[in-house]
């Protein structure tokens, strides 16, 4: 008999399965020394190009797609997260886990070695669907072996990372472009240029396929006969919904295509851009009829769509990470536009804030195993970036260290309070079987949000600094900047005009501070949804089913493969 959820639907009851593998000593941080060595390279790779696109462009001649240099990694990513989930909950977790670092590592290479701009753009698609499928693959392996009431602090220290890598990525990517080459920024999991040595990435994937163990689940038994394990490979393929991946992928890419190429590479009225649009918007809506047709067999089930909770947890993901994206791309821009800061110094500004994030990520987590309840610190996260965001919006060229460095510690450790606790708090709420799928699903919002708010910050900046042009800088030709781009103000202009310029470009960036302000309050009200579970009892509960199903391991039914 089922009964009914916090949420106020029924929940059915799961399908008998296997006990949860239990790892533990050496083993255990083997596997997390894996699982961090392959984010800290994700985190590095997804941010360090921003720095070095001029360069590729100069050498490739091809600054018509300098859009495609930015969305083609970020799109793969976004778009591949949901068969992610699918494929971790289908086949075997480590085999698979090495599996997506193998096309990493391959499309970082073809990178490096890129020789054409078709050639680039095509490799960082390929690396993107590689760092889709370990970021998953992270979530869904942790887990596997660590119960929920402890999964949060090992979750917090791992997202932790991930934030402080990517934060720190486009300063990497200067200091290699500056000391080396641009290519280098591809070559990091390589162990060399002339790739005469074992690269990184293999060493990574020997060891974790000799040195990792992950405990079998065993064979099928007459309780477990409905687990994926009993099922055949073709069996396995009708499960992943190759219709709705289609569907999905091009909804995800044209999509976010025209977000990203709008009002940079085309102008927004533009039929390119509208066309893009559009068509996207159009696949998602036949993409939700496709979902509504396979119910729970979708690419993502449509039981996940009809729970309060989740879709709650999936809005809080969608705008923190947006305020978390505008955060990481324009506090840089502020520094190096208006404090006159390098690319290298810029990066030295924001430890403030990745500092207190990371702190506040591990403390996090280690509230939420103490307390079993993650509801507090994502109000409280929520509430300090709030704060922070809305001091950010009084900067000004004579804001003073103090006051900046401050007012990002109040941002970071918000963050670093709320942002890892979300994939907890979905897996919380799922079965047992589904964390893999709720793990990918809480991601994707996380890159959609990211691109949405990157976008819109995008649209706010460049509409605005005419108006505050002519305000603050009347005697300037704002044409004079299309070419220069925001941080080059101070050698395009005279001394002068200068202090004018600067306050025009400082309140247009400020009106995109007031976005992540916006973020951080609509963040607020949502997270006050992501539901009130004690993950201590929800672990008890868990460990006394009988025969409960590990984390991120699959029991679906035969009868439910619905063509």
């Amino acid at each position: 008999m089922s009964k009914p959820t916090d949420d106020g639907t029924a929940a059915k009851s799961a399908p008998p399965a296997m006990t949860r593998p239990n790892l533990t000593g050496l083993p255990f941080l083997l596997l997390l020394f894996s699982v961090f060595l392959s984010i800290l390279q994700i985190a590095l790779n997804a941010t360090i190009t921003s720095t070095v696109i001029p360069v590729i462009t100069d050498e490739f001649h091809s600054a018509a797609d300098v859009g495609w240099y930015a969305s083609s990694y970020f799109v793969t990513t976004c778009a591949i997260s949901p068969l992610t989930g699918k494929l971790f909950r289908l086949f075997n977790a480590k085999a698979t886990f090495i599996v997506f670092l193998a096309i990493y590592f391959i499309g970082s290479l073809l990178a490096g070695l890129a020789r054409s701009s078709a050639m680039f753009i095509g490799a960082r698609a390929i690396a993107g669907v590689g760092g889709s499928g370990i970021l998953t693959g992270s979530m869904t392996l942790i887990a596997m072996t660590v119960p929920i009431a402890k999964r949060s602090i090992v979750n917090g220290i791992l997202m932790g990372m991930f934030a402080t890598f990517q934060a720190v990525g486009p300063v990497v990517g200067g200091a290699l472009t500056a000391g080396a080459s641009w290519r280098w920024c591809f070559y990091i999991p390589l162990a060399d240029e002339d790739h005469s040595n074992l690269p990184l990435g293999g060493a990574v994937m020997i060891f974790i396929g000799l040195f990792v163990r992950i405990p079998r689940v065993g064979s099928p038994t007459p309780a477990t006969t409905g687990n994926a394990t009993s099922l055949t490979l073709y069996e396995k393929l009708i499960q992943i919904d190759l219709v709705g991946l289609l569907i999905f992928v091009l909804a995800t890419a044209l999509f976010l295509i025209g977000l990203q190429w709008g009002g940079t590479t085309y102008p927004w009225n533009s039929g390119m851009v509208v066309g893009f649009m559009v068509g996207g918007i159009a696949c998602f809506g036949l993409l939700g009829m496709w979902f509504w047709h396979k119910g729970d067999a979708a690419l993502i089930p449509t039981k996940f769509f009809k729970m309060r909770v989740l879709n709650m947890i999936s809005l809080t993901a969608v705008v923190q990470a947006g305020g978390t994206f505008t955060a990481l791309y324009w506090y840089p821009i502020w520094f190096q536009a208006i404090k006159g800061a390098s690319a290298l110094q810029s990066g030295t500004m924001l430890l403030p804030l990745i500092l207190a994030q990371l702190v506040l990520s591990v403390i996090s987590g280690g509230l939420v195993q103490k307390t079993g309840y993650y509801l507090p610190e994502v109000i409280a996260g929520n509430v300090f970036i709030a704060l922070g965001s809305g001091l950010t919006t009084m900067f000004v060229p004579s804001t003073k260290a103090g006051e900046w460095i401050g007012y990002q510690i109040l941002v970071g450790a918000g963050r670093g309070l709320a942002l890892q606790v979300l994939v907890t708090a979905m897996q919380a709420n799922v079965p047992n079987e589904d964390a893999s799928i709720a793990s990918a699903y809480v991601l994707f919002a996380q890159f959609f949000g990211g691109a949405l708010f990157n976008c819109v910050a995008k649209s706010i900046m460049t509409s605005t600094l005419p108006s505050a042009l002519a305000k603050y800088a009347p005697d300037v030709d704002p044409r004079v900047f299309t070419s220069a781009g925001i941080t080059e103000a101070r050698k395009v202009v005279s001394a002068a005009h200068l202090p004018a310029v600067l306050l025009a470009y400082n309140k247009a960036i400020v009106n995109v501070f007031y976005l992540q302000l916006a973020a951080a309050c609509v963040a607020f009200l949502t997270g006050l949804g992501v539901g009130w579970k004690n993950l201590n009892q929800v672990d008890k509960e868990r460990a006394g089913e009988k025969g409960a199903a590990p984390a991120g391991m699959p029991s679906p039914s035969k009868e439910s493969l619905k063509v």
